[in-house]
């Protein structure tokens, strides 16, 4: 089972290793360890966003804003029941397209992919990353924030290449 720590949400929020092939950010998170995604940054965002959620009260989540808050919402959102969350909240859902990055090359398909390949639960955890000024980070400033923090960088580009390389060789 893996357990989420609301410290790395505390540390995705906070502001801010060179770019890697598939194979090396696919074995990083069976390790546990946190990859950066990129990909290209003209592209519309066409995932499907579902309801907000936040966990419910019996399970500790107040505001649902908190890291602890979203960290618990994010676990019942994986393994609860539809009764342990409640709506609207702070937490969006997204599902990926079936078939992941080789029909659509989205975050949402990127992180499902990655997780399966890696032999874990085919899920995860999408944010933002914010600079210190408040905008949004892009690939310079990415790559960047993963050498500061020790974090692999790699694309969706590179892991719909692999993906296909293996859909290829079966």
């Amino acid at each position: 089972m893996t357990v989420l720590e609301s410290g790395s949400l505390i540390f995705v929020d906070e502001p801010g290793t060179a770019l890697c092939e598939a194979p090396e950010a696919i074995a990083a998170i069976a390790r546990g360890e946190m990859v950066v995604v990129v990909d290209d940054e003209n592209r519309e965002n066409g995932g499907d966003l579902t309801v907000s959620v936040d966990g419910t009260p019996t399970h500790g989540v107040t505001t649902g804003i908190s890291a602890f808050d979203r960290a618990t919402t994010i676990a019942l959102a994986l393994s609860g029941t539809t009764d342990d969350l409640q709506r609207p909240g702070h937490v969006f859902l997204l599902v990926a397209r079936r078939g992941g990055l080789l029909v659509r090359n989205g975050h949402t398909e990127a992180s499902v992919d990655l997780a399966r390949l890696a032999g874990c639960r085919p899920a995860g955890v999408i944010v933002e990353i914010i600079g210190e000024h408040g905008h949004l980070q892009r690939l310079d400033s990415l790559v960047d924030f993963a050498r500061t923090h020790g974090l692999r960088i790699s694309s969706i580009e590179k892991l719909q290449a692999h993906l296909f390389a293996q859909k290829r060789a079966s």
